[in-house]
């Protein structure tokens, strides 16, 4: 079955050309990329994806779902339990949405999953250090990272984007519930002048 798998997503990405970069475990990349904070978790994705966009992120959901192949999501990659990585399923690797644009008023901030110096854990990627709370060494001044969001955009189990702001219902959710929702594949956050000395 695994294999039929693997021929499907070849197949897949060369008949709809995109940024999307496909990473099969017969290539020398493969170990690194499969590597996650908990070195002992043995399971082996059937191969590795990685999107370089949002729409990229949308076109994978979608092609999965509809193909009922089995996939897992990582950002960071740091769950206690390694979680991203699934037996025999398909990997979507989310480590290259890696930008930042700051509003030009300077008080909120577009971010991707960008490692970030807020938290106590430099590794750890921003959505799971924000949406599960955010505990860090700025949060007694302006509060926890959770307490920042001010928008989500969300890619749903259809491989729709949703657009979550202000206070939607399911933004609330996504602020403690993290990713249970869909996809996360930016959020707008509060930012503030970096304190000096």
């Amino acid at each position: 079955m695994a294999i039929n798998h693997i021929s499907t997503v070849e197949a897949f990405l060369q008949e709809h050309p995109s940024s999307i970069k496909l990473i099969p475990p017969s290539s020398a990349e493969f170990a690194a990329t499969r590597e996650v904070w908990n070195g002992s978790r043995p399971d082996q994705p059937l191969a590795i994806v990685q999107p370089q966009s949002n729409e990229d992120v949308a076109i994978l959901i979608k092609f999965v779902k509809s193909h009922a192949i089995p996939f897992s999501l990582r950002s960071s990659g740091h769950n206690l339990e390694g979680l991203a990585l699934v037996q025999d399923a398909l990997l979507i690797d989310l480590r290259a949405l890696n930008s930042v644009t700051v509003a030009s008023d300077r008080n909120s901030a577009r971010v991707q999953g960008l490692a970030t110096s807020i938290g106590t854990i430099p590794h750890v990627g921003y959505y799971g250090w924000a949406s599960y709370g955010g505990y860090g060494p700025f949060s007694s001044k302006w509060g926890l990272g959770v307490d920042q969001i001010l928008s989500v955009t969300l890619v749903d189990p259809n491989g729709n984007f949703i657009k979550l702001e202000a206070d939607d219902p399911l933004l609330k959710g996504i602020r403690g519930a993290g990713g249970v929702f869909g996809v996360i594949v930016d959020v707008t956050i509060k930012v503030y002048p970096a304190p000096s000395g």
